[in-house]
């Protein structure tokens, strides 16, 4: 009777620090795509809007945050709007940009793939807690 109050205890435990962790971490994300989309937003004010191609780009730089919004309510193991927003991005800036010379998919992506990281490491934490750990497993 007394293990299997010390691993239920445990387990509960350990579930509690991922759950923060993982809480943390959406919330860190979150504020990075809100800054991402807010730059971006100030960003596309000064786009020709009458262009197609920049019409597109400025769309695709103010997604940052609604895309993760979509992803919390989707709630699959990988958070699949932001690489979708990730590639839509870059095409977008393809083309949509003054030369396509000195492309980089870096450029303009840096805070989409920061949120994009810690939002993943989140749902993965949140995942592995959610797994049936074994006493053994749990390091109690």
């Amino acid at each position: 009777m007394d293990s299997n109050f010390y691993m239920g205890e445990c387990v509960a435990l350990t579930t509690e620090s991922m759950r923060r962790r993982t809480d943390a971490l959406v919330v860190i994300s979150g504020f990075i795509l809100l800054v991402d989309t807010v730059w971006g937003g100030k960003a596309a004010l000064g786009l020709d809007l009458s262009r197609t191609s920049a019409l597109v780009m400025g769309m695709s730089l103010v997604l940052g945050f609604p895309a993760y919004l979509l992803d919390l309510w989707i709630d699959k193991k990988i958070a699949v709007s932001m690489l979708a927003l990730f590639v839509f991005r870059g095409i977008a800036m393809y083309f949509g940009g003054a030369t396509q010379v000195g492309f980089s998919l870096w450029h303009g992506n840096v805070l989409l793939i920061v949120g994009f990281v810690f939002l993943q490491l989140s749902k993965h934490w949140r995942y592995k807690a959610h797994s049936s750990p074994r006493f053994s497993d749990v390091g109690c």
